[in-house]
């Protein structure tokens, strides 16, 4: 699941989904207690590191 907010992150990491932050505004990742499974900070580095 790709989110750019750290609740949606940890909902999904909640449900066992893999996730992915897209962290445009720098805030902390780990706010949550909960740790994406990639954090980029754009959506065109996320299409870079998926192709």
């Amino acid at each position: 699941m790709v989110a750019t907010h750290t609740f949606d992150v940890a909902g999904a990491q909640a449900a066992g989904m893999k996730t992915i932050l897209v962290n445009r505004f720098n805030v902390p990742a780990t706010r949550l207690s909960h740790t994406p499974d990639m954090v980029v900070d754009s959506y065109a580095k996320l299409a870079t590191k998926l192709s």
